[in-house]
């Protein structure tokens, strides 16, 4: 008897339309950076932040980040400009990383989980998401509880 592979069953519509959202957010709040820099970039990123803030900074991680934006209060500008960074970093990571992959590996809406190190992952070994936006697009899952499988063995 073999068991059915855990898995998230999605709402491909509300996926599409999530997808856009987000890639709108992207470009509205990329409108309220410094024109001429590619946030995309982290040597960019890197650059107008020492320009700007006389930061420098090793990695362009966005809890680094939040580091910084914390140190400056919250009625200037480099704390809006910092909390604009921030906003749009976790914008491309949930697309990059959930919205995009849950895109990219479904089967007719359906998701197969990765067993990595005693959890159940995401096709690209990201956690399952604790995104409201995204959990409310699942419209069924099967994903069995902590015990020993062997999905994911080599």
């Amino acid at each position: 008897m073999s068991e059915e592979k855990p898995y998230i069953d999605f709402n491909m519509n509300l996926i599409d339309e999530l997808k856009e959202r987000y890639e709108n957010n992207l470009v509205f709040i990329a409108e309220g950076l410094p024109c001429g820099v590619n946030f995309n970039s982290p040597k960019q990123i890197r650059e107008v932040l020492g320009k700007r803030l006389d930061i420098t900074a090793e990695n362009v991680k966005i809890e680094a980040l939040e580091r910084y934006r914390d140190l400056y209060d919250h009625d200037s500008d480099a704390f809006d400009f910092m909390n604009g960074l921030v906003l749009f970093l976790k914008t491309k990571y949930t697309l990059n990383n959930y919205i995009n992959c849950i895109l990219k590996h479904n089967e007719n809406g359906r998701v197969y989980l990765r067993h990595e190190r005693g959890e159940w992952l995401l096709p690209n070994k990201r956690p399952l998401t604790e995104s409201p936006e995204i959990r409310e697009c699942i419209t069924a899952s099967h994903i069995p509880k902590r015990r020993r499988t062997n999905y994911g063995r080599n």
